[in-house]
């Protein structure tokens, strides 16, 4: 779509509301969410940095002069890869604080190690009976409060988009063909 266009700004804007939606939408999980409700903002947000992701690429192609495309490339995979890196730590350090006052607030008298060294899916087997809706309501509010973090970052990302120079893919290529 963006070729047929020639223009990837669109796709960036559309990029950042799908993912703040789909991220502010996550927050908002509960114990019992239904399977259609967290697939969709799943998807929602996926589609969103579906939409932007390479979208920066296109955007070093068409407004950097040929010398410089490799360097803003590399720059742009750069930028993209630590961000990754390192907002992974700082979801899982908001998530293990955040689950850890949870529990302290919810099962004061259950030792919160426990949880933490057990997986997701191993809750129910590591947790006495009496103690796993307030736990499974800890994690899932730990879970939901890390989730701000990713609301955060998209809406953020609106300051990047709002400065991004509107240029036709298509006039770049009708130059190349004439200067060759």
């Amino acid at each position: 779509m963006v070729t047929m266009m020639g223009q990837y700004v669109p796709f960036i804007y559309a990029s950042v509301v799908c993912m703040s939606v789909g991220a502010g939408l996550l927050t908002t999980f509960k114990v019992n969410t239904a399977h259609p409700e967290w697939i969709g903002y799943q998807v929602l947000f996926g589609a969103g940095v579906g939409f932007g992701m390479q979208q920066t690429l296109m955007a070093v192609q068409t407004c950097l002069p040929p010398r410089d495309v490799a360097i803003g490339t590399a720059i742009i995979m750069f930028s993209q890869l630590l961000g990754g890196s390192l907002f992974v730590s700082v979801g899982q350090n908001v998530f293990e604080n955040q689950l850890l006052k949870n529990l302290r607030a919810v099962v004061p008298d259950f030792p919160a190690g426990v949880v933490l060294s057990t997986g997701a899916t191993e809750l129910k087997h590591a947790v006495p009976p009496q103690y796993i809706s307030r736990v499974l309501v800890a994690y899932n509010a730990a879970l939901t409060q890390t989730w701000y973090v990713s609301v955060a970052l998209a809406c953020l990302s609106t300051f990047g988009a709002v400065v991004l120079e509107w240029k036709s893919m298509k006039a770049k290529k009708v130059e190349e063909a004439g200067g060759a």
